[in-house]
């Protein structure tokens, strides 16, 4: 301010990257709710389906941080998410994520169909 530079950014790129983030979190949680809903129709516990989706999340970063594993990074959903909101992934970084996470989509809304179609209504 002292040097007659703006403060901050502009209402129009702190509102963009806002929807941004939040559009590209609820993507990611999401997917936990996918495989959570999975969960759900083959155990028919929704306390089971609750509890992972509490406890996916810890294990994949308890794990990937003890393991080292690098494919572990993909499974890390929220961890993307966070990546992404402080920017320290771009988009050429970001494009694996989406297409394991789709794969991922499209596996659980097949065995949501099955599951649906054997159980008895």
């Amino acid at each position: 301010m002292a040097l007659g530079r703006n403060v901050g950014t502009s209402w129009a790129n702190l509102f963009g990257t806002t929807l941004l983030t939040a559009l590209i979190v609820a993507f990611f949680i999401g997917i936990v709710f996918s495989m959570a809903i999975v969960i759900l129709m083959l155990t028919g516990s929704l306390i089971g389906s609750a509890v992972f989706i509490i406890i996916f999340p810890l294990l994949v970063s308890i794990i990937s941080m003890i393991s080292k594993w690098d494919w572990l990074k993909y499974v890390d959903f929220f961890g993307v998410s966070v990546k992404i909101s402080l920017k320290q992934l771009s988009v050429s970084q970001f494009q694996p994520y989406i297409w394991f996470s789709v794969a991922i989509l499209i596996i659980c809304f097949g065995l949501s169909l099955i599951l649906i179609r054997r159980k008895e209504l």
